[in-house]
């Protein structure tokens, strides 16, 4: 009986602690995208091909301060910043479309209206004030990195 009763409270312990295991928190990146706000704005602040950082050679500087623009309405744009690539044009706005997240959280989908490629985009690291993401254009690897505006 004594055993019994030892075995019982040994068991019981086990199944308390257990139950109080803290389960991993889920980092939901459209929360993390979106920053509490209906609208973001996030810079343009590096871009990597193949690991390797493009410099104003490979890029214009008017690309460079370019703005990723995300709502909650799962719609985005892309406009020019301050350097303004064609002068001529009425609209800063270069691209617009829808965007989502994968359910497990490790993919954003960038569809542009404009009938243009589809992103595919790994998440690479989002926080409140970076997103990261990479893909692929045949076997070459771009990385672009953006900081909250």
């Amino acid at each position: 009986m004594k055993n019994t009763v030892v075995s019982f409270l040994l068991l019981l312990s086990l199944v308390v602690a257990s139950s109080c295991k803290k389960e991993k928190e889920v980092v939901y990146v459209k929360d993390e995208i979106l920053n509490g706000q209906s609208e973001t704005s996030w810079m343009l602040n590096l871009i990597k091909v193949n690991g390797q950082e493009l410099t104003n050679r490979h890029v214009d500087s008017c690309a460079k301060d370019d703005i990723l623009i995300f709502k909650s309405d799962m719609t985005f744009r892309v406009e020019e910043n301050v350097a303004v690539c064609d002068s001529s044009k009425t609209t800063t706005v270069k691209r617009v479309g829808l965007w989502d997240v994968s359910e497990h959280q490790d993919t954003l989908y960038l569809l542009p209206t404009d009938n243009s490629t589809t992103i595919k985009a790994k998440i690479v690291d989002v926080a409140s004030t970076r997103i990261i993401y990479k893909y692929y254009i045949g076997e070459d690897e771009f990385e672009y990195t953006y900081l909250l505006k």
